[in-house]
């Protein structure tokens, strides 16, 4: 996040913890001065507003509130942050471009090189992390770990609204259908949702002509006799782009 998404988290933070609580309390524990926090707390509203999002934090005099519709999920909360996160931006772009010239990103994000340089660098200290980094504009890492990674991500991020336009498509319920027949059983809405996102995150990735399967190859040799892995190697035509992991 940037300074001024990462000050409205804080603030937001705090107030999920204890929704009824005094501007002086907030200002002692995040640092930050009154016009700071007023000024968020407007950003924060705005925001909401526009997303359709049922979140708004009152202030009344030297109280605050926060009110959140019970509809409103954790990760629609976080999303909010996202849009001006140079970060965040760069990893969706490689995702759905797979390879980026800097130059020329940034002048997308409308930042200078140097600035994108600077977001870049502090990016890949974060990968590190995972055995990932960002090199020459393109993923540097095993493939499964890349994937894992934007499956953790999006899973805290994705709007309701994007999970409901990929569950809604007919090759994702097909896909749920044939993992029901393997398994011979229901999926939990929760599975379905793990299943639509990998789906989506492997399609993409599948795009990138140097994916590296070796590490991951190495890891399924001890499944290779599974009857259930058999099984679901089986039915793997069906759905192979969501199941090149096979």
């Amino acid at each position: 996040m940037e300074k001024a998404e990462s000050g409205q988290f804080l603030v937001l933070s705090f107030l999920l913890q204890d929704s009824q609580t005094t501007v002086k309390e907030v200002m002692e524990e995040t640092g930050f001065s009154k016009a700071t926090l007023t000024k968020y707390i407007s950003l924060i509203n705005e925001n909401a507003l526009e997303r359709g999002l049922e979140l708004t934090i009152h202030l009344d005099d030297e109280s605050l509130r926060l009110s959140v519709g019970t509809a409103t999920k954790g990760r629609e909360i976080r999303s909010l942050f996202l849009d001006n996160a140079i970060k965040y931006q760069i990893l969706v772009y490689l995702l759905y471009h797979q390879q980026f010239l800097a130059h020329q990103l940034a002048q997308e994000l409308m930042i200078s090189e140097a600035t994108f340089g600077r977001h870049l660098s502090s990016l890949n200290h974060i990968l590190s992390e995972f055995d990932l980094s960002i090199q020459n504009g393109r993923w540097r890492g095993p493939e499964h770990q890349i994937r894992y990674f934007y499956f953790c991500l999006f899973r805290k991020v994705w709007s309701s609204q994007e999970w409901e336009g990929h569950m809604q498509k007919a090759e994702r319920k097909q896909d749920i259908a044939t993992l029901e027949e393997i398994c011979g059983a229901s999926l939990s809405s929760g599975q379905k949702l793990d299943l639509v996102l990998w789906t989506h995150i492997s399609q993409q990735r599948l795009r990138v002509n140097a994916c590296q399967f070796q590490v991951i190859e190495e890891k399924m040799r001890g499944y290779f006799d599974n009857i259930f892995y058999l099984r679901l190697l089986g039915k793997a035509s069906s759905f192979l782009v969501a199941s090149t992991f096979l």
